[in-house]
């Protein structure tokens, strides 16, 4: 009786024209756009992958029978909400909703490409990997990157995404410290001590430093250690005579100045 009952389902689909008809091959597709699927073959939006150019751009039947931008899904007729339901529907765990860049524009191609253009791959698919993709848009940040001393700008792990998550929320990245985001290249710099530098208990590392360039060699938030060390310390004793050089350079005697683990005086 199951068999029977199967059997019948099964036929009534076949005569209704239910099943979803089997996605149109690649090769199809490059019988009109060759440059564009041969682009595509150099990325990981490949049928390997599970990817097809149907994935992104929807049914092409009917594109097929009428070679139409109408009867297609084309990124460029489409609003920054349907591209973010494109690219969400297999980028899911990056959460582009969330995303402070969420809606501007062209939503993920702002940043990243298609595929459809050939150009040297990259792990992300960025229209750049150098740090010119983000400084396009903050130009407050590109002015302190002109400052003499700055974070190296022409590697990838070194570009604003080695330091920020440009699909978290600007609440999220608001909220993240910065300290345990230095710490992933400079882990000697945030202890744990015994005797911690208290001045960066609030906001990390950026109490004394500024990441994205400075006058100061150290990317110091004062030209003069000095002085930022006596924006905090007003209390300094009597003998720290600043008109004596020997108490103008702090960190000649406080020298484990990010903490220690021997002085409470961060003297080593």
């Amino acid at each position: 009786m199951k068999h029977f009952r199967f059997l019948f389902i099964l036929g009534c689909l076949l005569v209704s024209g239910c099943f979803a008809q089997a996605a149109i091959d690649s090769d199809v597709c490059m019988d009109c756009h060759e440059d564009t699927v041969t682009a595509v073959m150099k990325t990981v939006h490949v049928e390997a992958n599970m990817v097809s150019c149907e994935s992104c751009h929807g049914s092409a039947e009917n594109h097929i029978e009428d070679p139409m931008i109408d009867n297609i899904g084309s990124f460029s007729t489409m609003d920054a909400d349907a591209i973010q339901q494109v690219c969400g529907s297999c980028h899911a765990d990056q959460q582009p909703i969330k995303s402070s860049h969420y809606g501007i524009g062209s939503a993920c191609l702002n940043c990243h490409n298609a595929g459809h253009a050939d150009t040297i791959a990259n792990r992300a698919m960025l229209n750049d990997i150098s740090g010119e993709l983000c400084l396009d848009c903050h130009k407050d940040v590109r002015a302190r990157m002109n400052r003499p001393y700055s974070h190296p700008m022409d590697d990838y792990d070194n570009t604003c995404i080695g330091c920020h998550n440009a699909h978290e929320s600007r609440t999220e990245q608001m909220g993240n410290r910065m300290d345990e985001t230095c710490a992933t290249c400079h882990p000697g710099k945030n202890g744990p001590f015994m005797f911690e530098h208290l001045g960066g208990a609030n906001t990390g590392c950026g109490e004394c430093h500024e990441p994205h360039g400075s006058t100061h060699p150290n990317l110091l938030n004062r030209h003069d250690t000095r002085i930022l060390c006596l924006s905090c310390h007003t209390d300094t004793p009597v003998f720290h005579d600043q008109t004596d050089l020997r108490y103008r350079q702090c960190t000649a005697c406080h020298s484990a100045i990010h903490g220690s683990n021997i002085n409470h005086l961060l003297m080593e």
